[in-house]
């Protein structure tokens, strides 16, 4: 009914001695020393379901280079799943993005054109603002160079920390 909810007992990883929790195991073991943070699942559209029924946006701090206080050592990764509970991460172009994003993003498909869209933080000289930038794909590999599509200004909170994008109908809506 979408009020009552009840989470699943997944028993995938240990925390605090026992597996009787829902929390999802990821492993990076073919990538490094990562600390995997809040993933983002998206529905695969059919032209792509060889990969899994779905994906995840991943977040991930690279601990080696977290060490480093000038560098923030953050990736993104991409995951796919049939069952939406097991989940693979993709061994190739991967991490597919490099670069600060530790807010909300959303990658939605685009059935008319045939892309999908990333809507993510923008990081290139975004100072101590936060700004929401726009890129796509079509085979989730090849990515357009990200550009700013929204910007604070004078009026707005210091801080636009992220913002999911869903298909309502033929529009699509960016919630802040």
């Amino acid at each position: 009914d979408g009020l009552n909810w009840q989470r699943p007992n997944l028993g995938q990883y240990e925390f605090q001695g026992s597996k009787d929790n829902n929390l999802l195991e990821y492993d990076f073991s073919s990538f490094g020393d990562y600390l995997a943070l809040g993933p983002s699942a998206f529905f695969l559209p059919p032209e792509h379901t060889d990969k899994g029924r779905f994906g995840a946006v991943l977040p991930a701090v690279d601990l080696r280079l977290r060490r480093n206080p000038d560098s923030h050592g953050m990736n993104q990764f991409l995951a796919f799943s049939d069952d939406g509970q097991t989940w693979k991460l993709r061994q190739e172009h991967n991490p597919f993005f490099r670069g600060r994003n530790d807010t909300h993003q959303s990658l939605v498909w685009s059935p008319d054109r045939k892309v999908f869209m990333y809507y993510r933080r923008a990081t290139i000289n975004a100072k101590e603002i936060r700004r929401i930038a726009y890129t796509e794909s079509a085979d989730l590999i090849n990515w357009t160079q990200p550009r700013v599509v929204i910007n604070a200004d004078e009026l707005d909170a210091l801080y636009l920390y992220g913002m999911t994008v869903t298909r309502y109908q033929n529009m699509y809506l960016g919630l802040l």
